[in-house]
């Protein structure tokens, strides 16, 4: 988990703009997840299975990741682009959320019908500009 934080923050270094940063998180996490399949296969579903590791873990370092995106959300909202009502702990744990069950239906599924970039994409989109179309001025 250590050398995947140092990793998504060397990534994210060189990006300035907290849009292009949450874009840059998903996509970097959904081919991460891809190239290391054995690892998604560990975390999405070995894990799950055991009811007394659940119990007994302590989220340190995956504190730490979620940290990461939390940190995202928080600039954006102090650079006026991100919506002030969003709630960085909300927020950091549904998009994880999405994230996470991308990744176990990517291990699960024999053959998926959603190729990882087109999953970044979509999960993409779906958190930068909801899921309603933008509704006509004066539209309640």
């Amino acid at each position: 988990m250590e050398a995947a934080i140092a990793d998504f923050n060397n990534v994210l270094s060189t990006v300035s703009d907290p849009v292009e940063k949450l874009r840059t998180f998903i996509g970097h996490y959904v081919g991460y997840m891809e190239k290391e399949r054995a690892l998604a296969e560990v975390i999405s579903v070995e894990l799950r299975q055991s009811n007394k590791f659940m119990k007994e873990y302590v989220p340190v370092k995956f504190g730490e990741f979620l940290k990461i995106l939390s940190g995202i959300i928080i600039e954006g909202k102090d650079k006026g682009v991100f919506r002030q009502e969003i709630r960085p702990g909300i927020a950091k744990r549904a998009i994880f959320g999405a994230l996470d069950e991308m990744a176990l239906y990517w291990v699960l599924t024999p053959k998926p019908k959603y190729a990882p970039p087109k999953i970044a994409e979509t999960l993409t989109l779906m958190f930068m500009e909801g899921l309603t179309l933008p509704r006509p001025a004066g539209d309640v």
